[in-house]
């Protein structure tokens, strides 16, 4: 099991992590701010809300925090989504010391790829259809996740 599994593994219920995968899917991880092993991001939600998580030098989270109302009573999907983000960066396969012009580009990427994604390809939208799209994508994502077990 790769570290990175098994992050998700200790940190999250199954139904949060793929909630939060899903979260990271629709690009809604923004605002990615990198600073040695400290991470800070914007996650879209209901409203957008600021996720921390901070890693020792052995790439486990030692701090997290969530400015949404669910982080101080149960698990945070948001954190999850920054996780996933973290991983598609190539952090937990030994890049952690990746230099500032690389963190950089790595960010500029992920914010093009998400500009030409599918999402955008009936624009002009404007920005209210736009979220409303992304908000039934992952309503759509969350609804596959409860009946894929059931469909053969």
């Amino acid at each position: 099991m790769s570290l990175f599994s098994e992050i998700i593994k200790e940190y999250f219920e199954p139904k949060i992590a793929q909630r939060g995968k899903s979260y990271f899917n629709i690009k809604f991880v923004d605002d990615v701010q990198i600073d040695n092993n400290y991470f800070t991001a914007t996650v879209f939600g209901s409203k957008n809300y600021r996720v921390n998580i901070a890693f020792n030098d052995s790439f486990k989270p030692i701090d997290m925090h969530c400015t949404c109302p669910y982080f101080e009573i149960a698990e945070c999907k948001h954190l999850a989504a920054l996780l996933y983000y973290i991983n598609s960066l190539g952090y937990f396969d030994g890049n952690k010391e990746l230099n500032e012009a690389d963190k950089i580009m790595l960010l500029q990427n992920n914010k093009i790829s998400s500009l030409t994604s599918n999402k955008t390809d009936s624009f002009p939208l404007d920005s209210k259809d736009w979220l409303a799209q992304i908000k039934l994508e992952s309503e759509l994502a969350s609804i596959k996740s409860i009946f894929s077990p059931f469909v053969y």
